[in-house]
């Protein structure tokens, strides 16, 4: 992501499970880099979305993501405003 963060211009959701085997420590490198409204969400054993993708706690997740979504969005019953 080196180069690319820069430029994205979207608001930005970064997930991190504690566990991930794959990409430890990246989420919150790419977090750091973005200059845009983001947020950072770390999942963690107690949750039991600590590994990769959140694979132990997929509809948390969801939640999580639908919920920011909504919040970013600022949706109210499907509408804008």
């Amino acid at each position: 992501m080196d180069g690319v963060a820069g430029k994205i211009r979207c608001p930005c959701l970064v997930l991190e499970a504690d566990g991930d085997m794959f990409f430890r420590g990246q989420p919150q490198k790419i977090y750091d880099a973005l200059q845009v409204p983001k947020q950072l969400v770390q999942f963690t054993a107690e949750d039991g979305a600590e590994n990769h993708c959140q694979s132990g706690a997929l509809a948390y997740k969801d939640e999580v993501v639908f919920n920011w979504l909504d919040e970013t969005l600022e949706l109210h019953d499907g509408a804008k405003g």
